[in-house]
This record gives C-alpha cells, structure tokens and sequence, in this order.
C-alpha cells in the first residue's frame, strides 16, 4: 500500500486576487515511510500537506492513501478518514487550553469510541514514552514548548493512525529540543508503522527522511 498523489492543483482567492499555490504535483510513498516536504515559505508545503490529508480540497487532482482516494470522498467518508487514520502534529502543538495533557492525549480515543480501561492505558503508555508521567494532569500553560510538542505527538498517535502529518514541529524550538522532537516522532513513527510526511525547513528532519520532495513556486522540482 502507499500515498499517491496525482497532478494536485490548488489556488486560492483573497482580496489580493487569486494565487497558485499548488501547480501540478505528483509523487508517490510506500506506507510505512517517513517524507519531508522541504522548500522556501510560499512554496506551498503545507498546502499540499493538508491536500494528502483531506484538510483541503484540491481543485483538481487525486490522492490516494492507503487504497483511500481522498479527493473523491463525501464529507462523511473524509471526516471518518480524518478520525480514524490520521494523526496531525502543529507547529505549536494546539493543545486545547482548558483540558489536562491526559484528556488531550484521550480526545481522539474518545472520538473513536475506545473504552476507558484502554484508553486509561494508552495514555500512560503514551506519557511513558514521551517522557511526561509528570505531567498527566498538568494544563498546556504550564508546559514548556517542548514538553507541549511531546504532549501533541502523544495526542496525534494516540488512536494508532495509518498516516501522520507534522507541520513544521520543529520551528518554534531551539536545536536540542528540535533534534529531540525529531527523534520521538521518528522512532514512535516506525514503532507504530505510521507512514509520516513533514513539512519543515529543518536538516535533522531531512537527515532522518527516506524520501525527500522539494517544491518551488508551487511545483515538485525535486524528489529522492
């Protein structure tokens, strides 16, 4: 099984006019496989980004996950896709503010009807692994940015997800952190055997990458 992404398309129109954002991309990935969308600000990482997981709808176009074609699916199909088989990790965690780190990290096991005897032990399996046992009741404010980070990667694999996209994780972080952040999405990623897709700016992402995909403007000018 893998990602196939076929000719997307997408622009968008503000008072500024219309803008191509995305012109004509293609590339496929073999499940299991971690993938870093790299290219300057503007070239459209996490537009295409968002297309893959069916947050945007492409104006024309086709992706295909895992025998999935996302961009022909009704909103009920794509919202079960999005609740089900995928994970998203934001570039500042967007924890929700008023539930403790354990009920962020039980959000998604709640939407998908896990019991509360497996989901109590999926969180502290969780917590264990991000390095936050800690910190179980502890509210977003009072985490640092790495410890936010580390509480939203939990939350995003918390339900086991087929596909996870990470939207610049690393950005807001300082090098040490980053490189930690890095680390823990990788390793829990193939433990899980989550197909991963980045987008980022960041070497120690791109290092750790089995494929890498460079836009420009919009287009795919590079992929290994």
């Amino acid at each position: 099984m893998q990602i196939e992404i076929v000719d997307i398309h997408k622009t968008f129109t503000s008072s500024r006019g219309v803008q191509q954002v995305l012109r004509g991309i293609s590339f496929s990935l073999e499940a299991g496989k971690i993938a870093a969308l790299t290219g300057c600000s503007g070239s459209g990482k996490t537009t295409l980004l968002h297309c893959i997981g069916g947050i945007e709808t492409p104006d024309s176009g086709s992706v295909v996950c895992f025998s999935h074609q996302i961009t022909a699916m009704s909103a009920v199909e794509r919202s079960r896709f999005m609740r089900k088989d995928l994970g998203v990790v934001f570039q500042k965690g967007n924890l929700l503010a008023y539930l403790t780190v354990a009920e962020n990290i039980a959000f998604p096991l709640k939407l998908n009807r896990v019991g509360k005897k497996e989901s109590a032990s999926r969180i502290d399996e969780l917590l264990e692994q991000v390095g936050l046992s800690d910190a179980k009741n502890a509210m977003p404010h009072e985490l640092s940015g790495g410890e936010l980070q580390r509480a939203s990667i939990a939350r995003a694999l918390a339900h086991k997800p087929k596909l996870l996209l990470a939207d610049e994780p690393t950005a807001s972080l300082d090098s040490v952190t980053g490189r930690e952040v890095v680390n823990l999405i990788s390793s829990l990623s193939y433990e899980q055997k989550c197909t991963t897709i980045f987008s980022t700016h960041d070497m120690e992402i791109i290092n750790i990458a089995d494929n890498i995909f460079q836009l420009h403007d919009g287009k795919l000018v590079a992929a290994t």
